[in-house]
């Protein structure tokens, strides 16, 4: 089907909707944290329920032959374009008293939720590393918390992205993680999950030159949210395409400069700025070129351009 730069008067007159992406992290029950070295113990407690966006709790214990400790530590972030969450448990010794420092395998609950029902999808990642003596950590996600793991410690490398639907009704992740060491050395294990939106994506599609940049974000809503990078201060433009028309700029330090959009619609942009481009279910499929543009003292600077799919 041809499209025409008609297509962003529909785009630009249509706002964004206002979206509260929600996430929660809760602990399914408390936490007790040791750590022991000789006669010296010490222990804290992760209490059960909500736990703050970002936290730490530790125990630790020395004598003069040596330390051991134990850390849990967390942080979650909602933005419009992005969910994520991050728990880590870490045990540490050093000294020649052989120690045991525990974070024992418990359960964190992550609920998801936004005011619109949209499609997105959960990238999992988890990390292992420590002394061959240890035990191997417990790292473990469930999308759905419906007892079917798409994460253990098992796993080799990390699983695809799994589709979820984000909506008002809560998409619940369970979270296990544990570690435990004794003897000198450290142990790791740490789940992270990010929840992106799938309906729209951004796929590098050429160099820039003077060295601007623009980062792109599709958002929740449908929207392509872009923040203009300057070197130093430059005053700039946007430029969204429907089509490839490339177009040299001239060169800046040797290298060419190459606007590689068809200068459908151009917007104004400040240096540093936020801006939003609507993308409605009306419009989509959509296909966008996009690139910055700067004038910098050596002339015309781009950057980077960005092929975008609105599915």
């Amino acid at each position: 089907m041809t499209r025409t730069p008609s297509v962003f008067a529909a785009l630009v007159c249509l706002p964004s909707l206002a979206m509260a992406q929600s996430l929660t992290l809760q602990a399914v029950q408390a936490v007790p944290l040791t750590a022991q070295i000789g006669a010296a113990l010490q222990s804290s407690t992760v209490p059960a329920g909500p736990l703050a966006a970002v936290g730490q709790v530790a125990a630790n214990a020395a004598t003069l032959g040596g330390a051991t400790g134990v850390e849990l530590a967390w942080q979650s972030h909602a933005a419009s374009s992005a969910l994520s969450v991050e728990i880590t448990a870490r045990c540490d010794a050093v000294g020649f008293v052989v120690g045991q420092s525990t974070a024992p395998t418990s359960d964190f609950l992550v609920s998801l939720a936004a005011p619109f029902a949209g499609a997105a999808q959960v990238v999992l990642e988890k990390e292992a590393a420590g002394v061959s003596w240890a035990p191997v950590p417990v790292t473990r996600i469930d999308v759905g918390n419906d007892g079917s793991e798409e994460l253990t410690e098992q796993l080799v490398g990390n699983p695809p992205p799994v589709p979820i639907t984000l909506g008002p009704v809560p998409v619940l992740v369970r979270c296990t993680l544990g570690a435990q060491l004794n003897g000198p050395g450290s142990v790791l294990g740490r789940v992270r999950l990010r929840i992106v939106p799938r309906d729209t994506l951004v796929a590098p599609w050429g160099n820039g030159c003077g060295g601007i940049g623009l980062a792109l974000a599709p958002r929740f809503d449908g929207g392509l949210e872009s923040v203009y990078q300057p070197t130093l201060l430059e005053l700039g433009v946007r430029v969204y395409g429907l089509a490839a028309q490339p177009l040299p700029l001239g060169a800046i330090q040797g290298f060419p400069c190459l606007l590689l959009p068809r200068p459908d619609l151009v917007v104004l942009a400040a240096p540093w700025s936020q801006e939003v481009l609507p993308i409605p279910a009306a419009a989509r499929p959509l296909t966008l070129f996009v690139q910055a543009v700067a004038l910098a003292p050596e002339g015309l600077a781009v950057s980077p351009s960005s092929l975008v799919f609105a599915f």
